[in-house]
Order: structure tokens, then C-alpha cells, then sequence
């Protein structure tokens, strides 16, 4: 499975990681797991790393579904998600899929954020658990 994740219930953290070659219908699926999961609290964060994806194969016509997803995740309670993307791929890839949330529906600019290193990942983690 291209994206794995753990819910620590403690922190209500979502660690979640990406490997190989991960499409558009596989983070939908994610997505959509994520929703479905009855032991994730509203609260919850969501941290994803792509670090080790070897490709994406995501298009912006494929995301159309995105935002009416991003709306039930919204609904299920996700206080922020961060996405660590240090290759120029994914950094590319999911700053195109945040404009396509973001052209939907408002979002604060700390609930969707795209970083690039694991500096940047670490300061914004310890700042929305605060």
C-alpha cells in the first residue's frame, strides 16, 4: 500500500507515510480511510511524509473530487494537516493540491501546509500541538 498511517491517541497525531509510486486515486482512497476510521478524534492532526515516493501520478483534473472530500474531512474534525514534500515533485504536486482546496473553500493558511524540510515539519508540528 503506497500510503500507511498511525493514529498516536495520545497527541491525536496521524503519522502517515508515503513510498513508491502513489496516484491520485490512492490519496482519495487515503483520504477516505482516514474519514472512516472510527478511532480518529476530532482534533486530530495529520502529518504525511513523501519522503520516499519514487513518483506521483497526480493530475488536477483528477482532484475534482478533492474539495468535496476535504469537506468531510473538515466535518470529521482535522485541525491541520502537514505534508513534507522536500522533492520538487511532491513539493509541486501538493502546493497544486492545496490551490485546489483552496479555491473551494477558506482555508486558514496553517490548516493546509506544504513544507519542505524536516526543520519546517518539527516547528509546525510542536506549534499546532501547543
Amino acid at each position: 500500500m503506497p500510503i500507511t498511517y498511525h493514529y498516536e491517541i495520545d497527541t491525536k497525531v496521524i503519522r502517515a507515510k508515503a513510498t513508491d509510486l502513489v496516484s491520485t486515486k490512492e490519496i482519495l482512497d487515503y483520504v477516505t480511510n482516514i474519514i472512516e476510521d472510527t478511532k480518529i478524534e476530532k482534533g486530530f492532526i495529520e502529518v504525511v511524509d513523501f519522503q520516499t515516493v519514487s513518483d506521483l501520478a497526480v493530475t488536477y483534473s483528477e482532484l475534482d473530487p478533492f474539495p468535496y472530500i476535504w469537506e468531510k474531512y473538515m466535518k470529521k474534525g482535522c485541525k491541520a494537516v502537514v505534508i513534507y514534500a522536500p522533492t520538487n515533485l511532491s513539493f509541486g504536486t501538493f502546493r497544486m493540491l492545496q490551490t485546489a482546496v483552496m479555491i473551494r473553500h477558506e482555508v486558514a493558511e496553517n490548516l493546509f501546509v506544504v513544507v519542505r524540510s524536516k526543520e519546517e515539519l518539527e516547528v509546525k508540528l510542536k506549534e499546532l500541538i501547543a
